[in-house]
């Protein structure tokens, strides 16, 4: 991206990027957005559901737990991993999108390091293997992420310690389910045939 600037504007990014509503009156054009995100959430939720009750799933979950098993079973293990990674591509670049239309800027600077771990935090704290559990993380992640910066208000503290605050209250987050509950809040259901 810093290299093409041509077609990426470089370090700099591209700025002043048009929203997706920007012809209605202003309260509407956010509802139109978050109806739109809320769309795509519905959509890429009832997706994976549906990819983790097929055979695809299925054999991911075999891959994920015995990779020899998988093997005996015949299933490629680079074929398994190359299409789960498409399955996991596909929502993160329609979510990209979504922001940069939602900030008006896209650039190398937007996905810095504390978003990685931010996103990890989401996936272990929520539970792993469990789509519902992502959204519950990603919500208990996110309420802390935009309350931390209002700190400074109630507690009387610095900004830059409000700021770092933030990502000190989210490994503490990430700490306690690590201590108390490892799989995460709501871990995946263990199917168990009799």
């Amino acid at each position: 991206a810093l290299n093409e600037s041509w077609l990426t504007g470089g370090a700099q990014g591209i700025g002043g990027i048009r929203p997706l509503f920007a012809g209605l009156a202003a309260p509407w054009s956010d509802v139109a957005f978050l109806a739109l995100a809320a769309l795509c959430l519905a959509l890429i939720y009832g997706g994976y559901a549906r990819i983790i009750s097929s055979r695809f799933g299925r054999a991911l979950k075999v891959m994920r737990e015995e990779p020899s098993l998988a093997v005996c079973f015949g299933y490629d293990p680079v074929s398994l991993k190359t299409r789960a990674s498409v399955a996991a591509a596909l929502p993160a670049a329609l979510a990209g999108a979504l922001l940069t239309y939602y900030i008006s800027y896209v650039g190398p600077d937007v996905m810095v390091s504390s978003e990685t771990f931010a996103l990890w935090t989401i996936v272990m704290v929520g539970g792993l293997g469990s789509n519902l559990g992502v959204l519950l993380g990603a919500l208990l992640v996110q309420s802390v992420y935009s309350f931390a910066p209002f700190l400074k208000d109630w507690l009387g503290v610095s900004s830059d310690l409000a700021g770092s605050a933030r990502l000190g209250l989210v490994g503490l987050m990430l700490l306690a389910c690590l201590l108390w509950r490892p799989r995460g809040l709501l871990p995946e259901r263990l199917e168990t045939r009799s």
